[in-house]
């Protein structure tokens, strides 16, 4: 695929995704018959300590609350989120993954799963797949998941999986207008050598934010790849104007230039 020039993909949570979140433990939560409600007060004790920031003391409190309740995937899903701010991947992983066993229809902790696996400094193919199975599960509970969409749609682009990629990014596009959805279908659509798909997407990307660099030097990315390096060189020059101390919004005019003098290397 070509190079992926947006910094900017990681997306902060909304209010809907919080409400999302909230109304997913509240409802696993009520729909759990305990055998004790002596579970519930270790919860609910937990979920205070970890509200203030004392994760080692809730996990301790969400083991206490799952030795009774084996089956509260509330308690193994905020244990998973005291677990990742201890920095224990592994810990967190395990707790989730028993969470969407004790709850398989919370699509909030399909995409938890999901996040977290591929979150890693060194994450394999295997892995990468497990994720897109986790986001495809959330999506297949709740179809319109931005978040899920979103994770599944940049795995994908790590994987250079371009045809799935375009269809990921194509449905996000039609649930909400975001400028950085179409450049990423605009980048799933270059690396599948859909010039012309490639183009309305970054162009609508632009469109939404005209400041949006990257967006510029990949529409230049565009024509270069067709061969028109007039149009290229505009491109990449609109890019630089916007971030002229970008190294990479540089190298794509560098590789322009080049052509237009005859040198035809590898282009990025």
């Amino acid at each position: 695929m070509k190079k992926d020039q947006s910094k900017d993909n990681k997306r902060e949570w909304t209010d809907e995704d919080i409400l999302r979140l909230r109304k997913s433990i509240r409802s696993a939560v009520e729909n759990i018959n305990f055998t004790s409600p002596k579970a519930v007060e270790f919860y609910k004790e937990a979920d205070k300590l970890r509200e203030n920031g004392q994760h080692e003391e809730a996990v301790k409190l969400y083991k206490e609350a799952i030795k009774i309740a084996p089956k509260f995937a509330a308690a193994w899903y905020n244990k998973a989120l005291s677990y990742t701010h201890l920095r224990n991947r592994d810990g967190a992983i395990e707790a989730l993954r028993k969470s969407t066993e004790a709850d398989p229809s919370i699509a909030q902790t399909w995409n938890t799963l999901g996040g977290l696996l591929c979150g890693g400094i060194f994450v394999s193919r295997e892995t990468y797949e497990e994720a897109l199975g986790c986001f495809r599960k959330a999506l297949e509970i709740d179809p319109t998941y931005e978040m899920a969409l979103n994770n599944l749609g940049l795995v994908l682009a790590k994987l250079d999986r371009y045809d799935e990629g375009i269809e990921a990014y194509r449905h996000l596009t039609e649930i909400r207008t975001n400028h950085e959805d179409w450049y990423m279908l605009g980048q799933m659509s270059l690396g599948a050598n859909r010039y012309e798909e490639a183009e309305t997407a970054y162009r609508k990307a632009i469109e939404l934010r005209p400041d949006f660099a990257y967006a510029w030097g990949a529409l230049g990315q565009v024509f270069l790849e067709i061969g028109d390096l007039d149009e290229a060189e505009k491109m990449m020059r609109k890019s630089i104007e916007l971030k002229p101390d970008d190294p990479t919004c540089r190298e794509g005019l560098k590789v322009v230039l080049d052509q237009k003098r005859g040198y035809y290397g590898p282009s990025e």
